[in-house]
């Protein structure tokens, strides 16, 4: 089985880098019970462990469960620790429960969240509760211009123009499907259509140095996934222009 995407792993720890070369080490996390929010947490205490960020510290970790309507004790908990900082772990509405709380807390500090979040029409049901400050970490096909010209602004490009031309949002979520989608058609043309099962494994399990709209792929060194990290970004989103 093949899947989409960065791992979490490594989006935490671009997360994580990010704060501290700013020197927000003091950080307040939040994040949901279900499976999603236990990955988080394992993949952060793994980057905490990380010699470079030996000095980060999280001052407040709370949890909720992902059909909680509110979590403003957790929140009071969170800026009482005095963060400089905050991870919200949550995806969609409960991750609008937490900017809620921030917002009756009266917490406006430097918010990081999954990339997942980046549906404009969430984010715009969002922007009256939304921080001053918010990131998220994801791929060239969100801000292709901010890569320099080359073989990974060129298909990140491609996709948010063509989007953009069928009158639709280049977000975090139709990239779920655009690459897997260019993979699987260059695969058919380089294999054939009556190649094996195993046939068209071994291409995938040896497809590297392709340029796709999430980075550069490389699907040998087993995860399946193909992407490393190496090509996320860190974008600051601005409800002015969404």
């Amino acid at each position: 089985m093949f899947t989409q995407g960065v791992p979490t792993k490594e989006a935490v720890r671009l997360q994580i880098k990010f704060y501290r070369d700013r020197g927000w080490k003091r950080l307040g996390v939040i994040f949901t019970t279900d499976a999603s929010g236990q990955d988080f947490e394992r993949n952060l205490d793994a980057a905490l462990a990380l010699p470079e960020n030996r000095g980060v510290t999280v001052v407040a970790r709370e949890r909720f469960g992902i059909a909680d309507v509110s979590v403003s004790a957790q929140l009071t908990v969170i800026k009482a620790a005095k963060p400089q900082a905050v991870i919200a772990w949550a995806v969609g509405t409960p991750f609008g429960t937490v900017l809620h709380a921030m917002v009756d807390n009266g917490l406006d500090i430097p918010t990081g969240s999954s990339g997942a979040n980046l549906n404009y029409d969430t984010m715009k049901r969002f922007s009256a509760m939304l921080p001053t400050d918010l990131y998220f970490i994801n791929v060239p096909g969100i801000a292709p211009d901010a890569f320099p010209p080359g073989p990974l602004r060129t298909p990140a490009a491609s996709y948010y123009n063509t989007l953009k031309a069928a009158g639709l949002a280049a977000d975090a979520g139709y990239l779920l499907a655009w690459d897997p989608a260019v993979v699987v058609i260059g695969m058919l043309k380089s294999v054939g259509l009556d190649a094996t099962p195993a046939d068209y494994k071994q291409y995938l399990e040896n497809l590297h140095g392709f340029y796709g709209a999430s980075g550069e792929y490389d699907f040998r060194d087993g995860s399946q996934r193909g992407l490393d990290g190496r090509s996320d970004i860190v974008l600051r989103y601005d409800k002015t222009k969404a």
